[in-house]
């Protein structure tokens, strides 16, 4: 059984003219984290009598979340509460991204997708690569690692392709978080860590933009003298409300 478990959620579409970014993010962890990780989140949406957590809701205070608007002495210490859970369970987020305008003029003259180079498979592929790192720094082997990335995601096959090639291995593609609103807990570390890794590009990336990223390390690919791909290694315990709440005041 392999000793850490490293989950991966894709935001952005490639195919969709209106983004402007493709983003791979993710965490990794034991798999005893991973389980307390889930104990310890659903316990704090009980506390708060919410079914479950999703950015999308939280942040303009809609669907569930829509009486809390304005309320945010209750959003401040709720978020942060989770933020708490993730650095106390996760060992090391992990976060890859591509300018997609950039992207697409590059790919016009290096035939970037043809070789497996779409910006999903570019994201995951860097997401691997600096597990793998992370890994080696850290003293643990890298056959301790199983990949898991969410299902339904444009170019899967790509990734797979390109990770099979670049490192001999084969990922893992699962399905989405189960029913949020069940109360039954999982006992598949994979599951726990689906729950917070749709926001990991938030607590990854937000603080870039500020020029204030903490204990990060940052990759780029150039073609032609543009900068069109990133990722980041965050140190969980440097994540901050702060941080999530500037992401959301610049994307609105």
């Amino acid at each position: 059984m392999a000793a850490l478990t490293a989950y991966f959620d894709a935001s952005g579409k490639a195919s969709n003219p209106a983004s402007i970014e493709l983003v791979v993010s993710g965490f990794v962890s034991t798999q005893k984290k991973w389980r307390q990780f889930d104990n310890d989140w659903r316990g704090l949406l009980k506390e708060f009598d919410v079914p479950y957590f999703h950015m999308k809701e939280f942040a303009p205070s809609t669907g569930i979340f829509k009486d809390w608007k304005d309320k945010e002495r209750r959003r401040r210490k709720f978020l942060q509460r989770l933020i708490d859970i993730t650095v106390a369970n996760t060992e090391q987020s992990i976060a890859a991204g591509v300018l997609l305008n950039d992207w697409r003029k590059a790919n016009r003259r290096y035939k970037l997708k043809e070789n497996d180079w779409a910006p999903y498979a570019l994201c995951g592929r860097t997401c691997v690569d600096q597990v793998y790192k992370w890994c080696d720094e850290q003293g643990h082997s890298r056959n301790q690692v199983v990949f898991m990335f969410e299902d339904g995601d444009e170019d899967q096959n790509a990734l797979n392709n390109r990770v099979k090639k670049d490192f001999g291995i084969k990922l893992e593609f699962g399905p989405k978080v189960p029913n949020p609103f069940s109360t039954k807990r999982t006992t598949d570390p994979a599951f726990a860590g689906r729950r917070f890794c749709g926001v990991a590009y938030q607590a990854s990336f937000g603080s870039t933009r500020a020029g204030w990223h903490r204990s990060a390390s940052y990759c780029s690919l150039r073609l032609s003298g543009a900068v069109f791909a990133y990722s980041s290694r965050v140190v969980p315990s440097s994540f901050q409300y702060d941080c999530w709440s500037f992401y959301h005041s610049e994307t609105g």
